[in-house]
């Protein structure tokens, strides 16, 4: 799987143009400011319909437009797929197709298009919320794990629905203990079957993590520790009938796989992101994200999208030689910005796309393959 053409009308101050890439390596040149991490971002938001910039969909439509739009042609070793989607501020002003299946889910297209984003604060993100963190680990099972989606999104209803029932008892007094029951049972069942799938994609990562460990850094190899959201010494069922005074007193659920958390932890059992220096964490950022793309490859998958904004930014000669020695051997399609070719030795002269000064077939032009919808801009 390759994009092979994508389209951008409305999006940022892209008002209609569209792009050729190469199904190896794209290197993206532009001088600040001329859209080469918007290009990026609209990658990521036609398989995840969310931005690695932005919470809003408003921020990235042009002032002049109502909702933005993203087209895509897709190469697959069997057939070409086309992705038309339409996003606006409100949910109405949605639409998602492809092949002009307008009943096409979301998840459907990221199952279609796994794409791992790194910038200069990846190794921020790993190092500040449990939040990011547990992103980290979903997407891994997302990809290797087939039940996994819709077990998450099950237990994520099951548990908002105890919550409120766990803060109207709170408000009100009433006792609620045989509803509160009722969704306390699938809750167990739910969060059981998240964690299992963590623990598996946990054991994947470590041996991935070994495996590459040696060729990034000369110490003895990191690990990943898994905290699933309860005291483990105890099973999950008992842990919440432990804990659902407290949870009546706070309002909400404290124990489950919605609390847990992963700790990179050193050799000598120390916190990565907390020993490590600024370029070792950014190198051991790129490790964790490069591993993703392995387990997506052992699920054949053997093209995913590997998006890198910015890469010289913080990393010495050498690390940046690490990296780029590295991607030369990754079996993916990569996009990676930069202000001019030049900065990685020429190595990736000849699949430049200059942003800012757009050539035939790269920028401004109508596809050859394919027309986009019309975006009707509210009244």
């Amino acid at each position: 799987m390759v994009v092979e053409q994508i389209l951008l009308n409305k999006f940022r101050h892209f008002h209609y143009s569209h792009f050729t890439f190469n199904p190896k390596t794209n290197l993206l040149v532009g001088r600040n400011g001329s859209g080469k991490t918007s290009i990026l971002e609209a990658l990521y938001y036609l398989a995840y319909a969310k931005s690695f910039r932005s919470r809003s969909a408003h921020t990235l439509i042009s002032h002049d437009a109502s909702c933005l739009q993203i087209d895509a042609k897709i190469q697959t070793p069997q057939h070409a797929h086309f992705i038309q989607s339409a996003y606006g501020s409100n949910k109405s002003d949605c639409s998602l197709k492809m092949d002009h299946d307008a009943g096409v889910k979301q998840s459907e297209i990221a199952k279609l298009l796994p794409v791992v984003f790194i910038d200069t604060s990846t190794h921020r993100e790993f190092s500040q919320t449990p939040k990011n963190r547990r992103d980290y680990v979903n997407w891994c099972c997302f990809y290797t794990a087939s039940a996994y989606h819709t077990d998450l999104a099950k237990y994520q209803r099951v548990l908002q629905q105890r919550n409120q029932l766990l803060k109207q008892q709170k408000l009100s007094g009433q006792n609620m203990s045989s509803q509160i029951a009722s969704w306390t049972e699938p809750l167990i069942h739910y969060g059981q079957r998240v964690h299992e799938a963590r623990l598996d994609i946990i054991a994947s990562l470590n041996a991935q993590l070994m495996k590459h460990w040696s060729y990034f850094f000369s110490f003895d190899s990191a690990s990943i520790e898994y905290h699933p959201g309860w005291n483990t010494a105890h099973s999950y069922s008992d842990c919440l009938q432990q804990a659902l005074a407290q949870d009546i007193q706070y309002g909400y659920t404290q124990n489950g796989p919605h609390r847990a958390d992963i700790h990179c932890m050193t050799h000598q059992n120390e916190l990565i992101f907390q020993t490590f220096s600024q370029g070792q964490q950014k190198l051991f950022s790129y490790l964790l994200r490069f591993i993703q793309l392995d387990l997506v490859a052992k699920e054949n998958r053997s093209h995913r999208l590997l998006l890198i904004d910015d890469l010289p930014a913080e990393l010495d000669v050498d690390n940046q030689g690490k990296i780029l020695d590295y991607l030369q051997n990754i079996d993916c399609q990569k996009f990676i910005t930069a202000l001019s070719s030049e900065v990685f030795d020429k190595k990736f002269t000849e699949q430049a796309i200059y942003v800012d000064a757009p050539k035939p077939n790269q920028n401004c032009i109508e596809p050859v393959d394919y027309r986009a919808l019309t975006i009707q801009e509210s009244s």
